[in-house]
């Protein structure tokens, strides 16, 4: 039964309101398969296109059951959604998203927090897919070429935000509520990172500001112009990189191609405006990424 589908009516939701856990270990690859395989039954919109609305459900296989989370959820109702999620015991999570509203993923990883053993990526995590739900597990894992995108979120940058919402011209009591909401995006973003012990700098150093210069040399050749460059989007990091500098942990069944360079390529070949890098320049100078002796 769907979490939407049930959703108008409270009773059925808690009838599904506990259940026991899959388990703390991680989940095998062929039943993270056949989940995605069920949570794209539900979703298929999100399925065609991970930037629809999509939604929520509960899905079962192998013994396994798991909280689909597909598309941007931008009609997920919150505010009631979120006190339901608080009652149920979820092991695995299976995601297909190109973001959406930070309220909203932001919501559902603080019901989720530590209950989330295993996390599935399907095809696509980005932004705030990337940066609320993707954070949750002990153990992550895609299906090949799958990709989990970085473009920053709110944490150090509100002095920022706020000078340029003061610049800009807008009434005072909307820059001051833009201001605010901002402010408390950032420290409940800040907390949630703090209780899972990962490091919430991964979201100011892939804030997607200028392209290191290798990748817009890699995107002009793809391209065959140094004018039919798009903006740039984010950063798919590394595994190791995720592990080292920011303290993810269990990404031995992440899909990541051999040569990160390739992220370039892999990005325009889902579509030409996705100008993906692997590593920022500024990330490549901190002392995690320097060699082992």
């Amino acid at each position: 039964m769907g979490l939407c589908a049930c959703f108008a009516n409270a009773s059925l939701m808690s009838a599904h309101a506990m259940w026991i856990p899959y388990g703390e270990t991680q989940l095998r690859p062929e039943t993270a398969q056949e989940l995605s395989l069920r949570c794209r039954e539900d979703h298929p919109d999100a399925t065609t296109n991970p930037s629809n609305p999509g939604g929520l459900s509960i899905v079962n296989a192998n013994g396994a059951r798991a909280l689909c989370m597909y598309g941007s959820l931008e009609r997920v109702p919150i505010a009631k959604l979120s006190e339901l999620l608080r009652t149920i015991v979820v092991d695995t999570v299976v995601l297909r998203s190109t973001g959406g509203p930070v309220k909203v993923w932001l919501s559902l990883a603080e019901a989720l927090v530590n209950n989330v053993s295993n996390i599935v990526v399907d095809d696509a995590c980005f932004s705030s897919c990337a940066n609320y739900a993707f954070v949750l597990g002990r153990w992550r894992q895609s299906n090949e070429s799958a990709l989990v995108v970085w473009h920053g979120g709110p944490t150090g940058q509100t002095e920022d935000l706020a000078d340029t919402i003061r610049k800009s011209g807008a009434a005072f009591s909307m820059s001051t509520k833009l201001e605010k909401d901002y402010k408390d995006l950032a420290a409940r973003t800040i907390s949630l990172y703090e209780r899972l012990k990962i490091n919430p700098e991964i979201l100011d150093i892939t804030q997607p500001t200028n392209p290191p210069a290798r990748a817009v040399e890699l995107a002009q050749n793809i391209l065959g112009s140094t004018e039919n460059v798009p903006p740039f989007s984010g950063y798919a990091l590394p595994p190791e990189t995720l592990s080292k500098c920011f303290g993810l942990t269990g990404m031995d069944q992440l899909w990541y191609p051999s040569n990160p360079n390739a992220i370039t390529r892999i990005g325009f070949e889902r579509s030409r405006s996705l100008f993906l890098a692997a590593i920022p320049e500024e990330l490549q100078k901190l002392p995690c990424m320097a060699p082992k002796l």
